[in-house]
């Protein structure tokens, strides 16, 4: 009988949550028009884009005295069928907070720098987003700039610890025992072939009003098929002083599907990612800025071992409910080779963002 109540209220639980937690949907909704040209026609494209996301979170406390937050979010972004089963395992997480130590279960979640993580990016486009749609730079395997760099362990299920330092900042360890895609069963992650990885990281600003640091490494077991590990490296730095913000980025990575190749050829190929970015508030909703992209290569194959760059002019305005980004770019070599595809004339940009 005890056996019996014990599983009912278990099953009370998990139909009806709980009492004392308090549950929140928030969201946002991305439409942007892009006009690329160059001197290629195959390289004239304009056209709009969109991101739509559901964020859902719920937060309380345990019976054992720790704070509890879960929650996912719904992503699409432009035709999610493309991308089959990334819609529903954006952002999953279940958090234990007990004072400043954080244990979190889950993906794309906890701190980590397979993301869009960039100290020179201070507001806007960063530079996947300027050059996506470019001829035939439509997929993370044709471009040297990555948001996901390495192994990216962060995009992938696994238990991590964040330590708050007060007024230092915030200090993660990350394990994933197998980072790769979960096979479709609500149990179970595993593939065939996968390996464990991890990543250790910080950010914060060590005491400084103004300043803005972060350092993230990780790699993952080494593949039988590839003469080195999958890794990655991603440190930043940024300052505001007054209405002047200036940033630094650099990203050191390989991995699967650089520029084309194999799995087990492209992590062989190592790629060095500079970003730099000025910024200038000209009001409390205008913001100005730059910014110069670099990467370069080594190890790579004949013919994609060119040096990548783009150049950007960006304008930031706040419309209140709204934020709008608007720019010009211009982008070479951006999959490392000197490929007509590669470059282009001119990027023009509009991208209006709000939140709800």
């Amino acid at each position: 009988m005890k056996k019996l109540l014990v599983t009912s209220a278990l099953a009370g639980v998990m139909i009806g949550g709980s009492a004392l937690a308090q549950t929140s949907v928030t969201g946002e909704l991305r439409i942007g028009y892009k006009a690329i040209s160059n001197d290629s026609a195959i390289q004239s494209n304009r056209g709009f884009g969109t991101e739509q996301q559901i964020n859902i979170q719920t937060k309380g406390k345990t019976n054992i005295g720790w704070d509890y937050a879960a929650g996912f979010s719904l992503e699409n972004d432009g035709n999610e069928t493309t991308q089959t089963g990334t819609l529903f395992n954006e952002n999953v997480y279940m958090d234990f907070i007990k004072g400043n130590t954080t244990l979190t279960i889950g993906r794309d979640h906890i701190q980590r720098s397979d993301t869009a993580r960039s100290n020179g990016v201070l507001f806007g486009y960063d530079p996947r987003d300027v050059v996506d749609g470019m001829g035939t730079v439509t997929t993370d395997s044709s471009i040297l700039f990555q948001q996901n760099i390495g192994a990216a362990p962060g995009q992938n299920f696994g238990i991590g610890i964040v330590q708050n330092a007060p007024g230092i900042g915030s200090f993660s360890i990350n394990y994933v025992p197998e980072n790769s895609a979960g096979v479709a069963a609500s149990e179970a992650s595993m593939n065939a072939g996968g390996k464990r990885a991890y990543e250790v990281g910080f950010v914060g600003d060590l005491g400084v009003k103004g300043l803005n640091v972060y350092a993230f490494k990780h790699e993952e077991q080494k593949l039988d098929t590839n003469t080195k590990k999958r890794e990655g490296e991603n440190y930043g730095i940024k300052y505001t002083m007054g209405q002047i913000t200036a940033g630094y980025t650099r990203k050191e990575h390989n991995g699967a599907g650089l520029i084309g190749t194999s799995a087990a050829t492209s992590a062989n190929i190592d790629v060095k990612e500079n970003h730099y970015g000025l910024a200038y508030a000209v009001n409390n909703n205008l913001t100005v800025g730059v910014n110069l992209y670099k990467a370069d290569t080594s190890g790579a194959n004949t013919g994609f071992n060119q040096d990548a760059e783009v150049k950007v002019v960006q304008l930031g305005y706040n419309l209140g409910p709204v934020a709008l980004t608007a720019g010009y770019a211009k982008a070479e070599n951006v999959n490392g080779t000197t490929d007509l595809n590669a470059d282009s004339d001119g990027i023009g940009f509009v991208r209006l963002i709000g939140a709800f």
